[in-house]
């Protein structure tokens, strides 16, 4: 088990919970004001990421949901912390998400 913050910027941090050493950071999930997958090759000094918003972790699967605040969805693999990995992703929604559970 690990705390995890959730930050601004799409930036997710896992920290040991008894000593509260840093163990390692998420990738961030696509720019603000891409067009998947039109533009990968946009300058990286001009990107801007969503906030994370909301973090909902299932420690039986080692997944991590995280909503972000572009209204984004996505699931991480965190089974192994040296690679985690993008289990889904749902880039939009029109509606307000009141809870994220998991199984």
């Amino acid at each position: 088990s690990h705390v995890i913050c959730g930050c601004s910027e799409g930036v997710i941090r896992l920290f040991d919970p008894l000593t509260l050493k840093f163990v390692c950071s998420l990738p961030r999930p696509h720019y603000l004001g891409v067009s998947i997958p039109a533009d990968e090759n946009k300058q990286m000094q001009t990107m801007r990421y969503p906030h994370v918003v909301c973090l909902a972790i299932d420690v039986s699967n080692t997944k991590l949901g995280v909503v972000y605040s572009d209204h984004s969805f996505y699931v991480w693999n965190i089974r192994n912390l040296s690679q985690v990995t993008l289990s889904g992703s749902f880039l939009s929604h029109s509606a307000c998400v009141w809870s994220v559970e998991t199984r």
